[in-house]
């Protein structure tokens, strides 16, 4: 109540309150960082007073309560404060006031991103990045860098959003924000990595040549550009890509190849990029070391004037490595010069030590150490007429200074035969010489039939004579036998100076006969077929001791022998064989020269009986019903029945002095063609078969040989013959080499004799004695056979022989006449038959014929067949079904004979009418087909 009572004087004196002339404190703040104190100053407090604080530009709005000298404020955003001052009572009117405005400033928030990726391939020319995510602060702007630290690397004047770049290799970029004051900081930011490509590498680098086992090396990828985190792939071989090696993802990569080696490298990229590029490629030869060889092989053991072949074994050949040879004791010694092969081939005159090394070519480049062997080559030993100086082997030349008989087979490697020494080979004894063969003027070599004298080496030699002797087969007056001199420029006169001056002959292609030498006044040609009759008043009775010993002296034939062969009006060429040895005529008929010249059958005529007047045939005299053996590749064919004659099947060993028939194979021109014998075709032993050839009149020629049975051989021999002894062999072979078609050295076609009966195959026009047939087998194979006949008959067709798989398969004999299926495997078959050519009667097959019927059965539906011929002073007729009837009459019609109810399908009655009568046959059979034939009564 007091202070009520006061004067406005004093009131007045007490309200001295003034207003703040100012505000101090920041004007501006980071929002988020913390606030600050704004403090009123200047003016007058008074006596005492309060403030009074607000926001805004208008002094007295939105005060602020509980406000002293100082405001301690945090503004979020921009914010103007004033203060005043008001007395207390009674001076309760504010002042007035005075204002501050501060600034705030935001805080930036990173960008979260940069394009919304981590990476990016950048395979253009230019790369546009854009930060993307968080916020902007006040005035904040953007900073670029490179590099995985934000911060590092700034980029000046990148301060967008957005930034274009071109990095031409891999790089990594970071954006951030950054704000300037107040608030004065910068945000984190994203990072991301901008991939480049890779390109290929243009080149690798190392070493090319190595040898291995002194340590591998390195290869090194060059060039291109190496891509954002991108790896090599290293891998071997021409073609990029292949064999990858598995070690090594980087530039480099290490090598140790035992062998030449390509190797290739090229780049992968991950993603983003995510590429392989293409490669290159780098050779590296590559060699290994040798070793020493540790043994020599050969034969070391030789005949002077020969050679053998000495091979190093053992050890390892380096992969750039020669051989090097030489003689002596001392590896290094006496190099042998050119002689850098594995084998060497030597002919040392004298017993001789060879050594052989191995030597390595740079990059190895070293030498090493090897073998001995000693190549031992024998001294002579000397036969003195009672005992040898040594016992004599393959490899030691011989003399003999004294006679000597031999009589069995001896192998050496050269024979002198010196002083007046008598050196006799005796029947069935070889002398094998590998070498040359020489006899002094006063000595003798004398080989007896059946014996031989083989030279090994085409290029062995025969210096002086000798004398050879050479059985034939038993001959009459009329025989001639096939003769083939085994020496040089003996005359036909000299080897049988008693026949006829005009039974010497040569075959002549050219006019297809045989062409003849006057008086044998010439030279036999080596390797050229003769025919000689046996000499004048030979015996006509002694079959067994008609035996002529032709002798043939001088020069024996050696080595390769040339032999013309001529196609003309005939192929057909008359040769011989050409040494004192028997030869394997396949050996001949494989020969690369020979085989496309010839076709490969040859023929030689068989007599195993003598020529008689008591044998039936047109002339004189006539042989018994034989026939040309003959051989091929496929096999060879007999010429008699082994029972009736002894004849023996051919195994293709051609004696000593043994002419025989070839033919020039038919695709060639007309012309004259080079045939070779030689030393490698020779045999030891087999001469002792000597066939002989036609009799009085010669108008063709033979030949004949077998092979040894082998596995790839699978053949059927087949016979056809009657009681009288005619005979015909032939062969069916399956055989590896042969086809269905002709094959010039397994077909061997029939070669007409004097035999009145021929057996063959038959296909198309043409027949066979000989016919292969080419592999696998088919069991449905049909083979046609024919047969001729110049006497009607009673005939049978038998297997003789078999071997491959034929013991165990079925053969069937279908007569086609009677349509009857026999069966080969359990008995001949027997059938009659007129005299002529058959070439459609009979077939050979496999299986079950459906089409015929078994032995002793009709078939249904087939049309009867009759047969009528006249033979031995009966009239046959033969049919395939039974005969009812048969009624004989003569020219005149006059019936001469009438025989009914025969009821059988072979009827034979003695003759009707006189031998030389023609008659007609009326055959009537049971299903009532009549048959008329005309026949000359025999």
């Amino acid at each position: 109540m007091v202070l009520l009572l006061l004067s406005n004087a004093t009131l007045h004196a007490q309200c001295t309150v003034t207003a703040p002339t100012a505000i101090t404190g920041p004007s501006s703040l980071c929002f988020g960082t913390g606030g600050t104190m704004l403090n009123a100053v200047g003016g007058s407090e008074g006596g005492g007073c309060q403030y009074q604080w607000g926001t805004g530009s208008v002094i007295g709005s939105n005060i602020i309560t509980g406000a002293v000298s100082s405001l301690y404020v945090n503004p979020s955003v921009t914010t103007t404060y004033w203060v005043r001052r008001q007395g207390w009572w009674p001076c309760t009117a504010p002042t007035g006031g005075v204002t501050f405005t501060i600034t705030v400033g935001s805080v930036s928030t990173p960008p979260t991103s940069i394009s919304n990726a981590s990476t990016l391939c950048h395979n253009t020319t230019s790369t546009t990045l854009t930060a993307i995510g968080g916020t902007a602060g006040s005035g904040s702007y953007y900073q670029w860098g490179t590099g995985y630290s934000v911060g590092d690397n700034i980029i000046g004047g990148a301060n967008g959003p957005s930034i274009t770049v071109n990095p031409s290799v891999g790089t990594a970029y970071w954006v951030r924000r950054v704000d300037p004051a107040p608030c004065n900081r910068t945000t984190g930011g994203p990072t991301i990595t901008l991939s480049v490509p890779s390109t290929a590498p243009t080149s690798i680098t190392g070493p090319a040549t190595l040898c291995y086992t002194e340590g591998g090396a390195f290869l090194y990828a060059h060039g291109g550009i190496e891509g954002t985190n991108s790896q090599y792939e290293w891998g071997t071989g021409t073609v990029i890509g292949s064999n990858v090696i598995t070690t090594s993802t980087i530039n480099s990569l290490y090598i140790n190849p035992m062998a030449p080696t390509d190797y290739w490298v090229r780049r992968i990229d991950p993603a983003p990029c995510g590429g392989i590029t293409a490669g290159v490629t780098f050779h590296v030869d590559a060699f290994t070391f040798s070793s020493s060889p540790t043994a020599i092989s050969g034969i070391t053991t030789i005949c002077k004037g020969t050679s053998t072949t000495l091979t190093a074994t053992g050890g390892a050949e380096g992969s750039n490595a020669y051989y090097e040879w030489g003689t002596g004791w001392s590896v290094g010694d006496n190099i042998i010069p050119g002689e850098n092969n594995v084998s060497i081939v030597v002919s040392p005159a004298v017993t001789t030590i060879y050594w052989v090394r191995r030597i390595d070519r740079a990059p190895c480049a070293r030498t090493s150490y090897g073998p001995t062997v000693t190549v031992t080559v024998p001294l002579p030993v000397t036969w003195s007429g009672s005992a040898w100086s040594s016992p004599p082997t393959p490899t030691t030349p011989i003399i003999v200074a004294g006679n000597l008989d031999l009589t069995s087979n001896l192998r050496v490697c050269s024979c002198d035969v010196i002083n007046t020494a008598m050196f006799k080979i005796h029947p069935s004894a070889t002398l094998t010489v590998t070498r040359n063969v020489s006899v002094v003027p006063a000595a003798t070599l004398m080989v007896e039939s059946s014996g031989s004298l083989v030279q090994v080496d085409d290029v062995g030699t025969f210096t002086g004579s000798m004398t050879i002797k050479r059985d034939s087969a038993p001959m009459k007056a009329y025989d001639y036998t096939y003769w083939s001199a085994p020496v040089w420029s003996w005359r036909l006169s000299q080897l049988s100076p008693l026949t006829l001056n005009d039974k010497y002959y040569s075959w002549d292609p050219a006019i297809n006969n045989w062409s003849l030498i006057m008086n044998g006044n010439a030279a036999m040609q080596r390797g050229k077929g003769y025919i000689v009759r046996a000499p004048q008043g030979w015996s006509l009775t002694n079959a067994t001791s008609g035996v002529y010993t032709g002798m043939f002296t001088g020069n024996a034939n050696t080595g390769t022998i040339p032999v013309v062969l001529q196609k003309a009006t005939s192929g057909l060429n008359l040769i011989g064989n050409p040494y004192p040895s028997a030869i394997d005529m396949e050996q001949f008929l494989r020969d690369p020269v020979n085989s496309g010249l010839v076709n490969g059958t040859v023929y030689l005529w068989t007599h195993n009986t003598a020529i008689s007047s008591l044998i039936p045939g047109n002339w004189m005299y006539n042989y018994t019903a034989d026939d040309y053996a003959k051989f091929n590749l496929t096999g060879g064919v007999r010429s008699a029945a082994t029972a009736i004659t002894g004849g023996a099947l051919p195994d293709g060993k051609i004696a000593s002095g043994q002419a025989f028939f070839i033919e020039t194979n038919t695709a060639l021109a007309n012309g004259n063609y080079t045939v070779y014998f030689r030393n490698n075709m020779r045999v030891e032993g087999n001469n002792g078969a000597f066939y002989r050839t036609a009799a009085h009149n010669p108008t063709t020629g033979s030949v004949a040989t077998g092979l040894a049975q082998t596995s790839d051989k699978n053949r059927l021999w087949l016979s056809l013959s009657n009681a009288n002894g005619a005979f015909s062999q032939v062969l069916l072979g399956y055989v590896a080499g042969a086809t269905n078609g002709f094959d010039n050295l397994y077909d061997g076609k029939t070669f007409a004799g004097s035999n009145p009966v021929m057996f063959y195959t038959v296909s198309g026009t043409d027949t066979y004695s000989i016919e292969g047939r080419g592999l696998p087998f088919n069991p449905n194979d049909v083979v046609p056979m024919g047969y001729k006949s110049t006497i009607a008959g009673s005939f049978s067709i038998a297997i003789d022989d078999t071997d491959g798989f034929f013991p165990g398969q079925v053969v069937y004999l279908i007569d086609k006449l009677t349509n009857v299926q026999h069966s080969l495997k359990t008995s001949a078959y027997h059938f009659t038959t007129a005299a002529g050519t058959f070439n459609n009667r009979f077939e050979l097959r496999f299986s079950n014929a459906s089409d015929a019927k078994p032995e002793g059965e009709t078939a249904a539906g087939s049309k009867p067949e009759t047969m009528v011929f006249s033979a031995d002073g009966a009239l046959q007729v033969l049919a395939s079904t039974e005969i009812v009837s048969v009624i004989v009459y003569d020219l005149n019609g006059r019936k001469i004979a009438a025989l009914n109810d025969l009821h059988t399908s072979d009827y034979r009655t003695v003759n009707p009418s006189a031998i030389g009568t023609i008659v007609l046959v009326k055959t009537t059979l049971k299903d009532g087909s009549v048959n008329a034939s005309k026949v000359i009564l025999k």
